[in-house]
């Protein structure tokens, strides 16, 4: 179904923007340079424990996601944030 596999990804996309930027912007209050993006990036990952690729596609976060969730039915009972956050911990460790 299309309308479901919209509402799927504008989910992940929202999870996937928005908490990284949340977890930036308390970086740069803390009185870091917004400009530093590296420095920025790795403080990100350092709290999320995931490093999304840049090159990572909708479809493909999608897909990681929908698979992480195939393969733990049992946790599926648990918020879809942190279904989301495990599933890209699992998929793209940083480092």
């Amino acid at each position: 179904n299309q309308t479901l596999k919209g509402i799927c990804i504008g989910f992940i996309l929202g999870q996937t923007e928005g908490v990284p930027f949340g977890v930036a912007l308390s970086f740069w209050q803390s009185g870091d340079d917004e400009s530093d993006i590296e420095k920025t990036n790795r403080y990100i990952g350092d709290v999320l424990l995931y490093c999304l690729p840049d090159n990572a596609d909708n479809r493909q976060l999608m897909d990681i996601v929908v698979s992480y969730l195939e393969a733990h039915p049992a946790a599926r009972h648990s918020p879809a944030r942190m279904q989301i956050w495990n599933a890209f911990m699992a998929a793209f460790p940083c480092g």
